[in-house]
Protein backbone atom coordinates (compact mmCIF):
# COMPACT_ATOMS: atom_id res chain seq x y z
CA UNK A 1 0.00 0.00 0.00
CA UNK A 2 1.75 3.49 -1.19
CA UNK A 3 0.52 5.87 1.57
CA UNK A 4 1.62 2.82 4.48
CA UNK A 5 5.09 2.52 2.35
CA UNK A 6 5.84 5.91 2.18
CA UNK A 7 4.98 6.29 5.96
CA UNK A 8 7.87 3.55 6.32
CA UNK A 9 10.64 4.22 4.17
CA UNK A 10 10.56 8.53 4.69
CA UNK A 11 11.05 10.64 7.74
CA UNK A 12 7.64 11.10 9.08
CA UNK A 13 7.03 15.28 8.75
CA UNK A 14 3.99 17.08 9.70
CA UNK A 15 5.34 20.23 7.50
CA UNK A 16 7.03 18.30 4.26
CA UNK A 17 3.82 18.23 2.15
CA UNK A 18 3.12 21.93 0.84
CA UNK A 19 3.39 23.82 3.90
CA UNK A 20 0.78 24.18 6.07
CA UNK A 21 -0.08 22.77 9.32
CA UNK A 22 3.02 21.64 10.91
CA UNK A 23 2.15 18.63 13.29
CA UNK A 24 5.20 18.70 15.14
CA UNK A 25 5.60 22.44 16.24
CA UNK A 26 1.81 22.30 17.20
CA UNK A 27 1.81 19.30 19.21
CA UNK A 28 5.06 20.80 21.08
CA UNK A 29 2.65 23.59 22.62
CA UNK A 30 1.15 22.94 25.88
CA UNK A 31 -1.08 20.58 26.56
CA UNK A 32 -4.69 21.01 28.56
CA UNK A 33 -7.09 19.15 30.43
CA UNK A 34 -10.17 17.90 28.46
CA UNK A 35 -11.40 14.86 30.40
CA UNK A 36 -14.95 15.12 31.67
CA UNK A 37 -15.28 14.68 35.47
CA UNK A 38 -19.44 14.46 35.13
CA UNK A 39 -21.21 13.68 32.61
CA UNK A 40 -24.55 15.14 32.14
CA UNK A 41 -27.05 12.39 30.83
CA UNK A 42 -30.17 13.21 30.78
CA UNK A 43 -30.35 16.60 29.23
CA UNK A 44 -28.47 18.30 32.10
CA UNK A 45 -26.22 20.17 29.41
CA UNK A 46 -25.65 19.61 25.51
CA UNK A 47 -25.10 20.86 22.50
CA UNK A 48 -24.53 20.97 18.41
CA UNK A 49 -22.72 23.17 15.72
CA UNK A 50 -24.54 24.33 12.80
CA UNK A 51 -21.60 22.83 10.75
CA UNK A 52 -19.99 19.37 10.82
CA UNK A 53 -17.04 21.14 9.37
CA UNK A 54 -15.14 24.70 9.25
CA UNK A 55 -11.82 26.39 7.11
CA UNK A 56 -9.89 28.04 9.83
CA UNK A 57 -11.87 31.65 10.12
CA UNK A 58 -15.41 30.52 9.00
CA UNK A 59 -17.45 31.35 11.63
CA UNK A 60 -19.84 28.55 13.57
CA UNK A 61 -22.40 28.22 16.02
CA UNK A 62 -23.18 26.60 18.70
CA UNK A 63 -26.84 25.60 20.07
CA UNK A 64 -26.65 24.35 23.80
CA UNK A 65 -28.93 23.38 26.48
CA UNK A 66 -28.70 23.26 30.04
CA UNK A 67 -30.71 23.39 33.43
CA UNK A 68 -28.24 25.62 35.24
CA UNK A 69 -28.42 29.33 35.33
CA UNK A 70 -24.90 29.31 32.88
CA UNK A 71 -22.34 27.74 31.19
CA UNK A 72 -18.53 27.44 30.19
CA UNK A 73 -17.21 27.15 26.34
CA UNK A 74 -13.68 24.96 26.37
CA UNK A 75 -12.41 24.35 23.14
CA UNK A 76 -9.62 21.76 22.94
CA UNK A 77 -7.87 20.72 19.75
CA UNK A 78 -7.53 17.13 19.83
CA UNK A 79 -3.51 15.38 19.35
CA UNK A 80 -0.55 13.89 21.01
CA UNK A 81 0.80 16.84 23.41
CA UNK A 82 3.55 14.94 25.57
CA UNK A 83 0.80 12.26 25.34
CA UNK A 84 -2.60 14.75 27.22
CA UNK A 85 -4.43 14.14 23.89
CA UNK A 86 -5.62 17.63 23.57
CA UNK A 87 -4.41 21.62 23.95
CA UNK A 88 -7.06 24.44 25.09
CA UNK A 89 -7.31 26.60 22.18
CA UNK A 90 -10.19 29.33 23.52
CA UNK A 91 -12.00 29.33 26.49
CA UNK A 92 -15.43 31.70 26.40
CA UNK A 93 -17.96 32.22 30.07
CA UNK A 94 -19.67 32.01 31.57
CA UNK A 95 -22.58 32.74 29.38
CA UNK A 96 -26.02 32.45 30.13
CA UNK A 97 -27.79 28.50 30.23
CA UNK A 98 -31.06 28.26 28.57
CA UNK A 99 -32.85 24.61 28.97
CA UNK A 100 -34.52 24.28 25.39
CA UNK A 101 -37.08 21.93 24.57
CA UNK A 102 -36.51 18.11 23.03
CA UNK A 103 -39.07 18.55 19.89
CA UNK A 104 -41.40 15.19 18.89
CA UNK A 105 -40.84 13.25 15.77
CA UNK A 106 -41.77 14.93 12.16
CA UNK A 107 -44.68 12.72 10.78
CA UNK A 108 -44.01 10.19 7.97
CA UNK A 109 -40.12 10.31 8.86
CA UNK A 110 -39.74 10.67 12.78
CA UNK A 111 -37.09 12.86 12.30
CA UNK A 112 -35.94 14.64 15.74
CA UNK A 113 -34.64 18.26 14.78
CA UNK A 114 -34.57 21.15 17.24
CA UNK A 115 -35.12 24.47 16.68
CA UNK A 116 -32.60 26.39 19.44
CA UNK A 117 -31.42 29.59 19.63
CA UNK A 118 -28.03 29.99 19.50
CA UNK A 119 -25.53 30.42 22.58
CA UNK A 120 -22.76 32.11 20.84
CA UNK A 121 -20.47 31.96 17.58
CA UNK A 122 -16.88 31.10 17.16
CA UNK A 123 -14.73 33.26 14.59
CA UNK A 124 -12.24 30.20 14.22
CA UNK A 125 -9.44 32.44 12.50
CA UNK A 126 -6.87 31.30 15.81
CA UNK A 127 -8.03 27.59 15.64
CA UNK A 128 -5.42 25.35 13.63
CA UNK A 129 -6.75 22.53 11.68
CA UNK A 130 -7.48 19.35 13.17
CA UNK A 131 -10.31 17.94 15.15
CA UNK A 132 -11.68 19.34 18.04
CA UNK A 133 -13.55 18.49 21.27
CA UNK A 134 -15.55 21.51 22.73
CA UNK A 135 -16.57 20.90 26.24
CA UNK A 136 -19.30 21.85 28.05
CA UNK A 137 -19.11 22.87 31.91
CA UNK A 138 -22.43 24.26 33.21
CA UNK A 139 -22.85 26.08 36.98
CA UNK A 140 -23.63 23.16 38.42
CA UNK A 141 -20.59 20.58 37.22
CA UNK A 142 -22.49 18.69 34.75
CA UNK A 143 -20.50 18.58 31.48
CA UNK A 144 -20.41 17.40 27.96
CA UNK A 145 -18.59 17.29 24.06
CA UNK A 146 -19.21 18.76 21.16
CA UNK A 147 -17.20 17.79 18.02
CA UNK A 148 -15.82 19.82 15.39
CA UNK A 149 -13.72 19.23 12.32
CA UNK A 150 -11.53 21.80 11.35
CA UNK A 151 -10.26 21.27 7.87
CA UNK A 152 -6.84 22.65 6.48
CA UNK A 153 -6.34 23.96 3.15
CA UNK A 154 -5.67 21.75 -0.19
CA UNK A 155 -2.24 20.60 -0.06
CA UNK A 156 -0.69 17.76 -2.32
CA UNK A 157 0.83 15.10 -0.75
CA UNK A 158 -0.94 15.31 2.72
CA UNK A 159 -2.97 12.09 4.26
CA UNK A 160 -6.12 13.10 4.52
CA UNK A 161 -8.04 11.86 8.24
CA UNK A 162 -11.95 11.14 7.15
CA UNK A 163 -14.58 12.02 9.80
CA UNK A 164 -17.30 9.25 9.64
CA UNK A 165 -19.97 12.45 10.91
CA UNK A 166 -22.77 10.90 8.54
CA UNK A 167 -22.30 7.27 10.34
CA UNK A 168 -22.37 9.15 13.68
CA UNK A 169 -25.43 10.72 12.73
CA UNK A 170 -27.27 7.17 11.49
CA UNK A 171 -26.76 5.99 15.19
CA UNK A 172 -27.81 9.08 17.11
CA UNK A 173 -30.90 8.51 19.19
CA UNK A 174 -31.34 11.86 20.37
CA UNK A 175 -35.11 12.53 20.69
CA UNK A 176 -35.52 8.72 20.80
CA UNK A 177 -35.09 7.96 16.91
CA UNK A 178 -31.94 7.21 14.91
CA UNK A 179 -32.07 5.10 12.08
CA UNK A 180 -32.19 2.32 13.38
CA UNK A 181 -34.67 2.17 15.98
CA UNK A 182 -37.50 4.32 17.79
CA UNK A 183 -38.38 4.80 21.45
CA UNK A 184 -39.56 1.33 21.26
CA UNK A 185 -36.49 0.13 20.38
CA UNK A 186 -37.84 -1.71 17.59
CA UNK A 187 -36.74 -1.61 13.71
CA UNK A 188 -39.87 -0.38 12.33
CA UNK A 189 -40.33 2.50 14.12
CA UNK A 190 -36.65 3.97 13.53
CA UNK A 191 -36.36 7.56 11.85
CA UNK A 192 -36.05 7.21 8.08
CA UNK A 193 -34.77 10.50 8.29
CA UNK A 194 -32.38 12.64 10.92
CA UNK A 195 -31.12 15.64 11.32
CA UNK A 196 -27.57 16.92 12.42
CA UNK A 197 -29.72 20.33 14.18
CA UNK A 198 -29.79 18.18 17.35
CA UNK A 199 -27.26 16.89 19.92
CA UNK A 200 -25.65 13.08 19.93
CA UNK A 201 -26.45 10.87 22.70
CA UNK A 202 -23.41 9.15 23.14
CA UNK A 203 -19.70 9.24 23.02
CA UNK A 204 -20.07 11.88 25.53
CA UNK A 205 -22.11 14.15 23.16
CA UNK A 206 -18.81 13.11 20.74
CA UNK A 207 -20.26 10.34 19.05
CA UNK A 208 -17.94 7.42 17.62
CA UNK A 209 -15.24 10.01 17.37
CA UNK A 210 -13.89 9.61 20.98
CA UNK A 211 -14.34 5.60 20.64
CA UNK A 212 -13.48 4.90 16.97
CA UNK A 213 -11.37 7.70 15.89
CA UNK A 214 -9.65 9.85 18.45
CA UNK A 215 -7.29 7.36 19.48
CA UNK A 216 -5.91 7.10 15.87
CA UNK A 217 -6.02 10.82 15.49
CA UNK A 218 -3.02 10.95 18.25
CA UNK A 219 -1.32 8.50 16.95
CA UNK A 220 -1.18 10.23 13.59
CA UNK A 221 0.15 13.51 15.34
CA UNK A 222 2.33 11.29 17.78
CA UNK A 223 4.25 10.12 14.69
CA UNK A 224 4.20 13.49 13.33
CA UNK A 225 2.58 13.07 9.98
CA UNK A 226 1.68 15.43 7.49
CA UNK A 227 -2.20 15.17 8.30
CA UNK A 228 -5.28 17.05 6.95
CA UNK A 229 -8.68 16.73 8.26
CA UNK A 230 -11.66 16.24 6.58
CA UNK A 231 -15.98 14.72 7.05
CA UNK A 232 -17.50 12.28 4.92
CA UNK A 233 -20.08 15.21 4.35
CA UNK A 234 -16.49 17.66 3.45
CA UNK A 235 -16.29 14.54 0.60
CA UNK A 236 -20.32 14.63 -0.37
CA UNK A 237 -20.30 18.70 -0.85
CA UNK A 238 -16.62 18.56 -2.89
CA UNK A 239 -15.44 16.17 -5.54
CA UNK A 240 -12.02 17.38 -5.51
CA UNK A 241 -11.40 17.38 -1.88
CA UNK A 242 -9.27 14.59 -2.48
CA UNK A 243 -7.04 15.95 -5.23
CA UNK A 244 -3.43 15.83 -4.30
CA UNK A 245 -4.14 14.07 -1.77
CA UNK A 246 -1.15 11.05 -0.67
CA UNK A 247 -3.53 9.19 1.45
CA UNK A 248 -7.24 8.64 2.63
CA UNK A 249 -7.93 7.04 5.68
CA UNK A 250 -10.66 6.21 7.00
CA UNK A 251 -11.22 5.67 10.79
CA UNK A 252 -12.75 3.71 12.22
CA UNK A 253 -16.88 2.64 11.42
CA UNK A 254 -17.41 4.34 8.19
CA UNK A 255 -20.54 3.06 7.29
CA UNK A 256 -23.00 5.66 5.23
CA UNK A 257 -21.84 6.87 1.92
CA UNK A 258 -23.85 9.12 -0.50
CA UNK A 259 -24.00 8.31 -3.81
CA UNK A 260 -22.09 11.71 -4.50
CA UNK A 261 -19.15 10.01 -1.35
CA UNK A 262 -18.61 7.19 -3.06
CA UNK A 263 -17.80 8.53 -6.59
CA UNK A 264 -15.42 11.30 -5.25
CA UNK A 265 -13.58 8.61 -3.19
CA UNK A 266 -13.32 5.87 -6.08
CA UNK A 267 -12.60 8.91 -8.48
CA UNK A 268 -9.77 9.82 -6.10
CA UNK A 269 -8.44 5.92 -6.05
CA UNK A 270 -8.44 5.56 -10.13
CA UNK A 271 -5.96 9.08 -9.71
CA UNK A 272 -3.48 7.31 -7.40
CA UNK A 273 -4.94 8.00 -3.75
CA UNK A 274 -4.05 5.86 -1.66
CA UNK A 275 -7.11 4.40 0.57
CA UNK A 276 -7.25 2.72 4.22
CA UNK A 277 -10.68 1.68 5.92
CA UNK A 278 -8.91 0.81 9.66
CA UNK A 279 -12.72 -0.81 10.69
CA UNK A 280 -15.42 -2.78 8.58
CA UNK A 281 -18.81 -2.55 7.07
CA UNK A 282 -17.64 0.63 5.02
CA UNK A 283 -19.71 2.02 2.43
CA UNK A 284 -22.08 -0.39 2.80
CA UNK A 285 -25.50 2.29 3.70
CA UNK A 286 -26.81 4.58 0.97
CA UNK A 287 -27.81 8.01 2.32
CA UNK A 288 -28.74 10.90 0.53
CA UNK A 289 -28.29 14.52 1.81
CA UNK A 290 -29.96 17.80 1.97
CA UNK A 291 -30.48 20.83 3.68
CA UNK A 292 -31.98 22.51 7.07
CA UNK A 293 -33.06 25.55 7.80
CA UNK A 294 -30.13 25.85 9.85
CA UNK A 295 -27.93 25.42 6.15
CA UNK A 296 -26.81 22.91 3.54
CA UNK A 297 -26.58 19.22 4.20
CA UNK A 298 -27.76 18.72 7.23
CA UNK A 299 -30.65 16.10 6.82
CA UNK A 300 -29.52 12.80 5.93
CA UNK A 301 -32.07 9.97 4.80
CA UNK A 302 -31.80 6.62 4.86
CA UNK A 303 -34.92 4.62 4.30
CA UNK A 304 -32.56 1.01 4.26
CA UNK A 305 -35.67 -0.67 2.46
CA UNK A 306 -36.45 0.57 -1.01
CA UNK A 307 -40.20 0.59 -1.55
CA UNK A 308 -40.55 2.86 1.69
CA UNK A 309 -37.99 5.17 -0.03
CA UNK A 310 -40.25 8.16 -1.86
CA UNK A 311 -38.03 7.92 -4.48
CA UNK A 312 -38.47 4.09 -5.71
CA UNK A 313 -39.75 3.94 -8.65
CA UNK A 314 -39.24 7.69 -9.56
CA UNK A 315 -35.59 8.05 -9.19
CA UNK A 316 -33.83 4.73 -8.32
CA UNK A 317 -30.31 5.96 -8.64
CA UNK A 318 -30.97 7.84 -5.41
CA UNK A 319 -33.09 5.97 -3.04
CA UNK A 320 -31.38 4.73 -0.12
CA UNK A 321 -31.34 1.18 0.04
CA UNK A 322 -27.90 -0.78 1.08
CA UNK A 323 -25.24 -0.64 -1.53
CA UNK A 324 -25.44 -3.83 -2.01
CA UNK A 325 -29.37 -4.03 -2.58
CA UNK A 326 -31.31 -3.57 -5.73
CA UNK A 327 -32.80 -1.68 -7.24
CA UNK A 328 -29.33 -0.47 -9.11
CA UNK A 329 -27.36 -2.61 -6.29
CA UNK A 330 -23.21 -1.73 -5.86
CA UNK A 331 -22.00 -3.68 -3.53
CA UNK A 332 -19.27 -1.82 -1.62
CA UNK A 333 -16.45 -4.94 -2.15
CA UNK A 334 -15.77 -3.03 -5.19
CA UNK A 335 -13.99 -0.40 -3.53
CA UNK A 336 -12.90 -1.85 -0.47
CA UNK A 337 -12.12 -5.44 -1.74
CA UNK A 338 -14.47 -7.00 0.88
CA UNK A 339 -17.81 -7.67 1.50
CA UNK A 340 -19.78 -6.62 4.73
CA UNK A 341 -21.09 -10.17 6.44
CA UNK A 342 -22.37 -10.45 10.19
CA UNK A 343 -22.90 -8.23 13.56
CA UNK A 344 -22.07 -9.28 16.75
CA UNK A 345 -18.53 -10.95 16.63
CA UNK A 346 -15.81 -10.96 18.23
CA UNK A 347 -12.31 -12.73 17.25
CA UNK A 348 -8.59 -12.77 17.09
CA UNK A 349 -7.19 -11.86 13.56
CA UNK A 350 -5.13 -14.91 12.17
CA UNK A 351 -1.94 -14.17 10.10
CA UNK A 352 -2.80 -15.14 6.60
CA UNK A 353 0.32 -13.87 4.75
CA UNK A 354 3.92 -12.88 7.23
CA UNK A 355 5.71 -12.11 4.30
CA UNK A 356 3.47 -9.37 2.74
CA UNK A 357 5.41 -5.99 2.85
CA UNK A 358 2.71 -4.37 5.39
CA UNK A 359 3.52 -6.95 7.74
CA UNK A 360 7.20 -6.70 7.50
CA UNK A 361 9.15 -6.37 10.39
CA UNK A 362 6.46 -7.79 12.95
CA UNK A 363 8.06 -11.14 13.40
CA UNK A 364 4.03 -13.38 13.10
CA UNK A 365 4.15 -16.29 11.25
CA UNK A 366 1.42 -17.98 9.57
CA UNK A 367 -1.68 -18.67 12.24
CA UNK A 368 -0.49 -16.00 14.82
CA UNK A 369 -3.12 -14.60 16.31
CA UNK A 370 -3.33 -10.88 17.27
CA UNK A 371 -5.74 -10.73 19.85
CA UNK A 372 -9.03 -8.59 20.04
CA UNK A 373 -8.84 -7.63 16.19
CA UNK A 374 -11.68 -8.63 14.89
CA UNK A 375 -15.51 -7.33 15.95
CA UNK A 376 -18.03 -6.53 16.55
CA UNK A 377 -18.66 -6.36 12.54
CA UNK A 378 -16.11 -7.68 9.59
CA UNK A 379 -16.03 -7.89 6.40
CA UNK A 380 -14.86 -11.16 3.85
CA UNK A 381 -13.91 -11.46 0.69
CA UNK A 382 -16.51 -12.93 -1.57
CA UNK A 383 -15.93 -13.88 -5.30
CA UNK A 384 -19.57 -13.55 -5.95
CA UNK A 385 -19.53 -10.43 -5.72
CA UNK A 386 -17.24 -8.00 -7.44
CA UNK A 387 -13.98 -7.95 -6.31
CA UNK A 388 -11.02 -6.27 -7.36
CA UNK A 389 -8.49 -8.21 -9.37
CA UNK A 390 -5.46 -9.71 -7.94
CA UNK A 391 -6.71 -8.85 -4.26
CA UNK A 392 -4.36 -10.06 -1.88
CA UNK A 393 -5.81 -11.62 1.96
CA UNK A 394 -3.06 -10.48 4.59
CA UNK A 395 -5.83 -11.97 7.62
CA UNK A 396 -8.15 -14.95 7.49
CA UNK A 397 -9.50 -15.46 10.54
CA UNK A 398 -12.26 -18.05 11.99
CA UNK A 399 -15.25 -16.73 13.39
CA UNK A 400 -18.86 -17.21 14.61
CA UNK A 401 -21.49 -14.90 14.43
CA UNK A 402 -25.35 -15.95 15.66
CA UNK A 403 -23.55 -19.38 15.66
CA UNK A 404 -22.74 -19.57 11.64
CA UNK A 405 -18.63 -20.35 11.82
CA UNK A 406 -17.77 -17.59 9.24
CA UNK A 407 -14.04 -16.21 8.14
CA UNK A 408 -12.88 -12.36 8.01
CA UNK A 409 -10.48 -11.49 5.86
CA UNK A 410 -7.86 -8.48 5.97
CA UNK A 411 -7.29 -7.35 2.27
CA UNK A 412 -5.04 -5.42 0.04
CA UNK A 413 -5.16 -4.58 -3.62
CA UNK A 414 -3.74 -2.66 -6.24
CA UNK A 415 -5.78 -0.36 -8.69
CA UNK A 416 -4.96 1.33 -11.91
CA UNK A 417 -3.60 1.15 -15.23
CA UNK A 418 0.46 0.69 -14.26
CA UNK A 419 -0.74 -1.90 -12.08
CA UNK A 420 1.56 -4.67 -14.45
CA UNK A 421 4.13 -2.47 -14.46
CA UNK A 422 4.45 -2.19 -10.94
CA UNK A 423 4.44 -6.30 -10.71
CA UNK A 424 6.68 -6.59 -13.54
CA UNK A 425 8.84 -4.53 -11.76
CA UNK A 426 8.42 -5.90 -8.51
CA UNK A 427 9.21 -9.62 -9.87
CA UNK A 428 12.78 -8.20 -11.65
CA UNK A 429 13.87 -6.93 -8.02
CA UNK A 430 13.00 -9.77 -6.25
CA UNK A 431 15.25 -11.81 -9.16
CA UNK A 432 11.84 -13.84 -9.66
CA UNK A 433 9.97 -15.23 -12.75
CA UNK A 434 6.31 -13.05 -13.18
CA UNK A 435 3.62 -16.00 -12.42
CA UNK A 436 0.45 -16.20 -14.04
CA UNK A 437 -2.73 -14.92 -12.87
CA UNK A 438 -3.01 -17.44 -10.45
CA UNK A 439 -5.34 -19.24 -13.20
CA UNK A 440 -3.03 -22.28 -13.53
CA UNK A 441 -2.38 -22.83 -9.88
CA UNK A 442 -4.91 -24.94 -7.52
CA UNK A 443 -6.34 -23.44 -4.21
CA UNK A 444 -5.47 -24.49 -0.71
CA UNK A 445 -7.93 -26.17 0.91
CA UNK A 446 -9.58 -24.00 3.00
CA UNK A 447 -8.09 -20.51 0.84
CA UNK A 448 -9.66 -17.41 1.83
CA UNK A 449 -12.09 -16.23 -0.94
CA UNK A 450 -13.45 -19.58 -1.65
CA UNK A 451 -16.20 -19.91 1.00
CA UNK A 452 -19.99 -19.16 1.34
CA UNK A 453 -20.64 -16.51 3.34
CA UNK A 454 -21.73 -18.19 7.33
CA UNK A 455 -19.94 -21.48 6.52
CA UNK A 456 -16.84 -22.81 6.26
CA UNK A 457 -16.61 -25.43 3.16
CA UNK A 458 -16.31 -24.22 -0.47
CA UNK A 459 -19.50 -23.01 -2.23
CA UNK A 460 -19.63 -24.93 -5.97
CA UNK A 461 -18.93 -23.09 -8.62
CA UNK A 462 -16.92 -20.79 -7.40
CA UNK A 463 -13.15 -21.87 -7.11
CA UNK A 464 -12.66 -21.35 -10.84
CA UNK A 465 -14.94 -18.16 -10.83
CA UNK A 466 -12.24 -16.93 -7.91
CA UNK A 467 -9.20 -17.41 -9.82
CA UNK A 468 -10.54 -16.17 -12.46
CA UNK A 469 -10.90 -12.95 -10.10
CA UNK A 470 -7.64 -12.98 -9.31
CA UNK A 471 -8.00 -13.50 -5.54
CA UNK A 472 -5.93 -15.56 -3.18
CA UNK A 473 -5.88 -18.67 -4.09
CA UNK A 474 -1.80 -20.16 -5.13
CA UNK A 475 0.71 -20.12 -2.90
CA UNK A 476 1.67 -17.00 -1.06
CA UNK A 477 4.04 -14.18 -2.75
CA UNK A 478 6.88 -12.31 -1.42
CA UNK A 479 5.12 -8.51 -1.11
CA UNK A 480 7.23 -6.39 -0.68
CA UNK A 481 7.02 -3.40 -2.84
CA UNK A 482 10.14 -1.58 -3.73
CA UNK A 483 11.39 1.48 -2.28
CA UNK A 484 9.86 4.60 -3.28
CA UNK A 485 12.76 6.02 -4.33
CA UNK A 486 12.97 3.17 -6.64
CA UNK A 487 9.00 3.13 -7.32
CA UNK A 488 9.32 6.67 -9.13
CA UNK A 489 6.42 7.14 -11.20
CA UNK A 490 5.56 3.38 -11.67
CA UNK A 491 3.28 3.59 -8.31
CA UNK A 492 2.28 7.52 -9.62
CA UNK A 493 -1.21 6.10 -10.96
CA UNK A 494 -1.16 2.68 -8.74
CA UNK A 495 -3.58 2.52 -5.53
CA UNK A 496 -3.71 0.07 -2.68
CA UNK A 497 -6.53 -0.28 -0.52
CA UNK A 498 -6.32 -1.79 3.08
CA UNK A 499 -9.18 -3.17 4.92
CA UNK A 500 -8.59 -3.98 8.97
CA UNK A 501 -11.75 -5.83 10.78
CA UNK A 502 -13.62 -3.71 13.09
CA UNK A 503 -11.73 -2.79 16.07
CA UNK A 504 -12.70 -4.49 19.30
CA UNK A 505 -13.24 -0.32 20.56
CA UNK A 506 -15.91 -0.12 18.83
CA UNK A 507 -18.41 -1.46 20.97
CA UNK A 508 -19.66 1.45 22.23
CA UNK A 509 -21.97 1.43 19.04
CA UNK A 510 -24.37 -1.63 19.36
CA UNK A 511 -26.35 -2.61 16.74
CA UNK A 512 -29.69 -2.95 17.86
CA UNK A 513 -30.64 -7.14 17.52
CA UNK A 514 -33.55 -6.49 15.43
CA UNK A 515 -31.60 -4.15 13.31
CA UNK A 516 -28.70 -6.53 13.06
CA UNK A 517 -30.61 -9.40 11.78
CA UNK A 518 -32.23 -7.50 9.20
CA UNK A 519 -28.61 -5.80 8.26
CA UNK A 520 -27.52 -9.82 7.82
CA UNK A 521 -30.94 -10.31 5.88
CA UNK A 522 -30.67 -7.82 3.24
CA UNK A 523 -27.84 -9.37 1.72
CA UNK A 524 -29.67 -12.56 1.10
CA UNK A 525 -29.81 -11.87 -2.25
CA UNK A 526 -26.58 -12.03 -3.06
CA UNK A 527 -25.42 -14.53 -0.85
Amino acid sequence: MRCVHSLRSRPASGADAGGGLDVRAENAKLPGDCGLARLGTAHQVEGWFDRTSVAPGEPVRLFSSTTAQTLTVSVFRVGWYDGHGCRLVEHRGPLPGVRQPVPGPAPGTNTIATSWRQTTTFATSSWPAGDYLIRLDDADGWQAYVPLTVRGPAQPGRIVILNAVTTWQAYNAWGGYSLYHGPSGQFTDRARVVSFDRPYDFGDGAADFTGNEQPLVMLAERLGLPVRYATDIDLHADPHLLDGARAVISLGHDEYYSREMRAALTAARDRGVNIAFLGANAVYRRIRLSASPTGPNRTQAGYKIATEDPLYGVDNSRITANWPSPPNADPESSLTGGMYQCNPAHADMTVWNPRHWLLAGTGTATGDRIPGMIGPEYDRVDASVPTPGQIEVLGHSPVTCRDDPDFADVTYYLHGALRCRCLRRRHQRLGVRPQRRLRSRRPRPGAPGLHHPGHGEPAPGLRRRHRRAGAPGGPRRADRLPREGRRGRTLSAAHAVLLVPGSAQATSRRRPPAEAQAGRNNQAGLR
